[in-house]
């Protein structure tokens, strides 16, 4: 944003030409945050959500994820054959020690899918970070991506007025690999 400018001008004046007789033209290019406390905030504050993104069982974005419910599929699966020995770990008896009730469940697609070059990684860091952590990188950069946010280019797209939310359901990667010869890469994802 330059300021006023021309077009900004000739929108003003078709507005009144049209009739329009209140008419504010702000020049924004210099905006600062007012200094006060965000933390005194209330609840009538107003938020958007511009920009959304996630990996679901059954589906690989929201959109998918809302067909899915739309169509009301079940996508209760075996577990895949890439993930662990199901047979080894179930017990439908429910007897056995550290032993799932059942061979099904609800899996998300390719969870190993991760560019760690492109978040500036190696790739013995990516193999050392949980794959949560990963799918937040990927989910997190498909939302601004999808939001069309671009640093510091508006009065709303200030560094100071983002925020972002990431939401998980489970955190055994720590348990998982409590027992391994970890490295120094592994706290990355820990």
């Amino acid at each position: 944003a330059f300021g006023v400018t021309s077009i900004t001008n000739s929108l003003a004046s078709a507005l009144k030409n049209g009739g329009q007789s209140a008419i504010t033209v702000r020049d924004q290019s210099a905006w600062v945050p007012a200094d006060h406390d965000s933390r005194g905030r209330t609840q009538n504050d107003k938020i958007a959500i511009v920009g959304m993104s996630g990996r679901f069982p059954g589906a690989a974005n929201p959109e998918a994820l809302w067909d899915l419910l739309e169509r009301g599929l079940d996508v209760h699966r075996e577990v895949p054959a890439d993930r662990f020995d199901a047979k080894a770990h179930c017990d439908p008896s429910g007897k056995g020690k550290n032993k799932s009730h059942t061979p099904y469940g609800c899996f998300i697609d390719e969870p190993g899918l991760f560019d760690p070059r492109f978040f500036n990684m190696s790739p013995r860091e990516a193999a050392q970070t949980d794959p949560m952590g990963r799918l937040a990188l990927t989910t997190a950069y498909e939302a601004l991506e999808m939001s069309g946010y671009v640093p510091n280019r508006t009065p709303s797209t200030k560094l100071e007025r983002i925020g972002t939310f990431y939401g998980q359901t489970s955190d055994d990667w720590r348990e998982i690999n409590a027992s391994e010869n970890i490295d120094t890469y592994f706290i990355t994802g820990g």
